[in-house]
C-alpha cells in the first residue's frame, strides 16, 4: 500500500485550535491537514465540547472526515499526578457537559488573576492577553506567554519562558475530576477513552492500573513527547490487554513546544477502525 493510501485511512486525532490554547482557527487546521493527505481529524480541545458542528461543516467543505474529540483535565489522585484523557465520539455531551463548563470558569477566573500578578513583575500589556484569549473568551498559559513574548520578553511563545513566568503561586489552577470518574462519565456518554501522552505526567503505572480493571479503551503511542523506548512500552500494554494504540500531533500551531506539523504522528487504519465503531 502506498504511503498516501495509508494517510487516507489513517487520522492525526490530537488537535487544538483556537478553541482552547491552539493559535489556528478550525478552518485552518482543516485546510492544513487536507493538504497532508490524511484521511481523518479530531480537533480535541481542552475541556471544551461546542464547536463540533462548526467542525463537521467545514470539513465537509475540505472534504476530510472529522471525529468528535476533546482533551479533559483530570486527576490521578492516588500518585498526585495530573492526568489527560483524550475521549471520541460521544453520542451525547450532557454527562460531561457541567464539568467542562465548571473547569474552563474556574481556569478563567484563575488566569485572570495570574495576568494580575504577572502584570505587577512585569512591564507587560495585559490588554495583549485579551487580543489572544481563546474564542470563547477563555485564558491559557499560551496566551499569557504570547502576550509577554509580544512585550519582548522572548521570541518563542512556548520555551523556557514558560517555566519562569509559571512558578511559585502564578499557576493557573481549577479543581480536577478523578480520573476513574471521568473514565465513567465518558462511558455513560457512550464515547471511547484514551489516555494521552502517558510519558508527560509519567502515567504509565496509571495505565496498566486502567488497562487491567479494562476502565480506559486506548492510550496514545504516536506523540511527539513519547520516545522511541516510550512507544515500544505502551505497544507492550496495547498487546497485553487489547487496547486501541492512537497517534496524534498534539498541535498547537504557534504555540506547539517543538517543531511538529499537522500529520506527523497518526493513528493507524487497524486502530482507527477501533475509533470508528
Amino acid at each position: 500500500m502506498k504511503c498516501y493510501e495509508i494517510l487516507q485511512n489513517s487520522g492525526d486525532l490530537h488537535l487544538h485550535s483556537r478553541y482552547s490554547d491552539g493559535s489556528l482557527d478550525v478552518e485552518y487546521i482543516l485546510y492544513l491537514a487536507k493538504n497532508t493527505g490524511i484521511g481523518y481529524v479530531s480537533i480535541t480541545d481542552h475541556d471544551y465540547l461546542d464547536s463540533f458542528e462548526e467542525i463537521k461543516s467545514l470539513a465537509n467543505r475540505y472534504k476530510i472526515n472529522a471525529i468528535f474529540g476533546a482533551e479533559l483535565s483530570c486527576m490521578d489522585f492516588k500518585r498526585n499526578r495530573k492526568v489527560h484523557v483524550l475521549c471520541y465520539n460521544l453520542k451525547s455531551t450532557e454527562t460531561l457537559r457541567p464539568y467542562c463548563s465548571k473547569v474552563s470558569e474556574e481556569r478563567l477566573s484563575s488566569a485572570k488573576n495570574v495576568v494580575k500578578s504577572i502584570a505587577s513583575k512585569y512591564n507587560f500589556i495585559p490588554e495583549l492577553v485579551e487580543k489572544y484569549k481563546s474564542k470563547d473568551g477563555y485564558i491559557f498559559e499560551t496566551h499569557i506567554l504570547r502576550a509577554l513574548a509580544e512585550c519582548g520578553y522572548s521570541n518563542k511563545v512556548c520555551g523556557e519562558l514558560f517555566n519562569i513566568v509559571f512558578k511559585g503561586e502564578d499557576k493557573i489552577n481549577f479543581k480536577h475530576n478523578d480520573v476513574f470518574e471521568m473514565l465513567s462519565l465518558i462511558r455513560e456518554a457512550g464515547g471511547k477513552s484514551v489516555l494521552a501522552h502517558p510519558s508527560v505526567h509519567n502515567s504509565f503505572e496509571l495505565l496498566e492500573e486502567l488497562a487491567t480493571k479494562n476502565e480506559i479503551d486506548g492510550v496514545e503511542v504516536w506523540h511527539p513527547k513519547n520516545s522511541v523506548e516510550d512507544r515500544e512500552r505502551l505497544l507492550n500494554i496495547v498487546r497485553a490487554n487489547n487496547l486501541i494504540a492512537t497517534g496524534g500531533t498534539d498541535f498547537h500551531g504557534l504555540y506547539n513546544s517543538s517543531v511538529v506539523k499537522i500529520g506527523d504522528f497518526y493513528t493507524p487504519p487497524e486502530y482507527l477502525k477501533r475509533i470508528l465503531s
